[in-house]
């Protein structure tokens, strides 16, 4: 149940102004998953728009050496190949 909350439609403006929060404040790696989660979500129901985040998922794997979690990772990888 808690799951159907990323399948709402959302705005690629919004998911992209709650990653540049979360690359702000420091250690906010639960909320970058939730992006992301939304953004895959999103995708699988048709909201092409979710293209436009590309470059903010390129700079999360950018930062590679900061990245411990493999959920993150995993996340990242899974949404490019969408694309």
């Amino acid at each position: 149940m808690a799951e159907s909350k990323y399948y709402a439609r959302t705005k690629t403006a919004d998911l992209r102004a709650e990653l540049q929060r979360s690359d702000k404040k420091s250690k906010l790696l639960a909320h970058k998953k939730s992006v992301l989660k939304k953004a895959i979500a999103n995708t699988t129901i048709g909201n092409n728009e979710m293209i436009n985040l590309l470059p903010d998922v390129i700079k999360i794997l950018q930062n590679d050496d900061k990245i411990l979690d493999l959920e993150l990772k995993k996340l990242c990888y899974n949404y490019l190949s969408i694309y």
